[in-house]
């Protein structure tokens, strides 16, 4: 088969997928659309995509896709359904599912998704889905018994989320040696190199599972805040044969074994507790990671998690029976499609994209009137909060 695939960021967890994926296709195109969409508009975007899936007999097209990516719409995919597979990749979805995932989604042949949960959702709107955690190569991520068990306690990611700091600040203070990584740590940013080798070297590698918590995804739907994500760092660790300490998510507890592969704790003063009693208990610690690292071995690894899942696409893709329902969409689905339009105008005027942004200027009001002015308006309190420097998301 040959297969499209059309991503929005240059991202280096994207780009070791696409490389794996080509080993399962005889010819396989990356196009960033978001950037072709921002240089040419919508229809210069659909244009290209429809020749690209002509001229290369593309069998399949796979996308990735984030929360604030309208650039393609249900309509235009539904409309090359007729001369491909259509299959989506999607990430994050514990936060995003409800707001956006599966509205964009319900056109799909078949979803790949990274929440255990949206799996049965997506089932239910007679959409078939996958789950898939995450993986990694374990060429890049592996023991190594020469490296000292040096770090007594690390931490790898950014401190800004949720009660990450809360965490790390009550550990500090009561006199634990807590090495931090990370864009807004004091540790820094570090390569992968430099990643692996750290869980490597720690005794102890925390994993902290909130989640970012953005004000106007709260105003939409608080009880996002109550949501924990499984985070992939438990697999990272793993590979490497390194013992992880958790903070508890509901899919986290179902990829591992609490207390048999990996340490679990729920509060600050259990996180305290246990942080002392594993490094009291070197044994203990070194055979929980070893069956956490088979365990990973076994099923989370790249090649063996990756060939599971594209078994199960050529199954489901070969053998289902492809149906076509009408596409739904929510008023707030539609409110943040304007919002994403306007924001796109603006942005390619202020490059002077000038016939771009003329082409994108009608489909401003494709859902009515009253979206196009509301989403006009949004545009304008964006500039005005901007230029003013109290600027806020645009949704």
């Amino acid at each position: 088969m040959n297969c499209l695939i059309l991503k929005h960021v240059e991202q280096p967890y994207y780009e070791f997928h696409f490389e794996k994926f080509r080993g399962y296709f005889d010819n396989t195109i990356v196009l960033n659309y978001a950037r072709y969409f921002s240089e040419n508009g919508e229809n210069g975007l659909e244009n290209n995509i429809r020749k690209t899936i002509h001229e290369n007999n593309i069998d399949m097209v796979i996308i990735f896709m984030f929360h604030n990516n309208f650039e393609l719409t249900p309509g235009f995919l539904r409309s090359i359904k007729e001369k491909a597979y259509l299959v989506f990749w999607l990430f994050d979805e514990e936060t995003y599912f409800h707001i956006h995932s599966k509205y964009i989604a319900q056109v799909a042949d078949a979803v790949v998704t990274t929440c255990r949960y949206s799996v049965s959702y997506y089932e239910q709107l007679d959409i078939p889905a996958i789950l898939y955690l995450c993986s990694y190569s374990k060429e890049t991520y592996f023991p190594d018994p020469s490296v000292k068990k040096d770090i007594d306690v690390s931490f790898v990611g950014s401190v800004s989320k949720s009660t990450r700091q809360g965490y790390l600040d009550y550990l500090i203070k009561n006199g634990i040696d807590v090495e931090i990584y990370g864009p807004d740590a004091k540790g820094g940013f570090l390569s992968l190199e430099n990643m692996v080798r750290t869980f490597q070297r720690s005794k102890i590698n925390l994993n902290l599972t909130g989640m970012v918590q953005m004000n106007w995804l709260r105003r939409i739907d608080p009880m996002i805040q109550r949501i924990q994500q499984h985070k992939g760092k438990a697999i990272e660790v793993a590979l490497t044969k390194s013992f992880v300490l958790s903070e508890y998510s509901p899919p986290l507890v179902k990829m591992f074994e609490p207390q048999k592969e990996i340490g679990i704790f729920y509060s600050k003063e259990e996180l305290l507790e246990k942080v002392r009693y594993y490094l009291e208990n070197d044994s203990e610690r070194d055979e929980m990671a070893s069956k956490a690292y088979e365990r990973a071995l076994k099923e989370y690894e790249s090649d063996v998690y990756l060939q599971k899942i594209f078994t199960w696409l050529n199954d489901i893709l070969k053998n289902g029976k492809r149906k076509d329902y009408p596409v739904y969409l929510s008023k707030l689905h539609k409110s943040r499609h304007i919002a994403f339009l306007v924001f796109s105008i603006i942005s390619m005027l202020s490059r002077r994209k000038i016939r771009p942004a003329i082409s994108v200027f009608p489909l401003v009001f494709r859902y009515g009137p009253i979206y196009g002015v509301y989403g006009l308006y949004l545009g304008v309190k964006n500039v005005l909060k901007r230029i003013t420097g109290r600027y806020v998301d645009l949704t």
